[in-house]
Parts: C-alpha cells; sequence; structure tokens
C-alpha cells in the first residue's frame, strides 16, 4: 500500500509537469518516468487524465489491462474506483473551501 501510495505521488508530480505546457520532449520524460516507475513497482496498468479550466488536455494509458491475456490497457477502459473515491472527495472539499463556497 505504502509503495502505490507513492506511485500515485510520483505520477501526480509528473502530471503537472505536463500541465505546466514545455515541450513534447518533457511530456515524452514523464511518460517515460511513468513506465520505468510501473516496472519497478510491478503496477499492470494504470491511466492518467488531466483536465485543465474543465477540458481534457491529456489522456494516455499505460500497460495492461489483463495480465493472462496480455490486452493492452486503453483510455476507453473502465476502473473500479473503490476507496479511491474518498481521494477524489477530500479533493473537491478543498477546491470548494478554496473557492470560499463552503467553510471548514
Amino acid at each position: 500500500m505504502r509503495r502505490i501510495s507513492f506511485l500515485s505521488s510520483v505520477i501526480l508530480f509528473s502530471v503537472f509537469i505536463i500541465l505546466s505546457g514545455k515541450s513534447y520532449s518533457q511530456q515524452s520524460k514523464v511518460e517515460s518516468c511513468i513506465s520505468e516507475m510501473m516496472q519497478q513497482s510491478k503496477v499492470a496498468g494504470l491511466s492518467v487524465a488531466v483536465v485543465k479550466h474543465s477540458r481534457l488536455i491529456y489522456t494516455r494509458s499505460f500497460g495492461l489491462k489483463d495480465l493472462e491475456s496480455k490486452a493492452p490497457l486503453s483510455n476507453d477502459c473502465i476502473f473500479r474506483i473503490a476507496s479511491i473515491s474518498k481521494s477524489f472527495s477530500a479533493t473537491s472539499i478543498m477546491q470548494l473551501v478554496e473557492a470560499k463556497k463552503i467553510i471548514a
């Protein structure tokens, strides 16, 4: 669990680099770094989506959706959100607090 949390943090940091709007070579470096971290952490597959100003500006899937059949993961694959929804809820609440729409 700790390894997955670290991997998530590094991937999020990497995505911020993509958000900065730098060159294609930086995007390529980030994607290479994500692939390397996946191999080190033995992650089968993951998807990244970046939304900026209500627009999807980046989406990419890495790895496999099924280890047995070696089927690649695609942007159309559906993930079970499970307990990760807590992170989404907390982020949404913090965004509302920062926008002064709710008081913490």
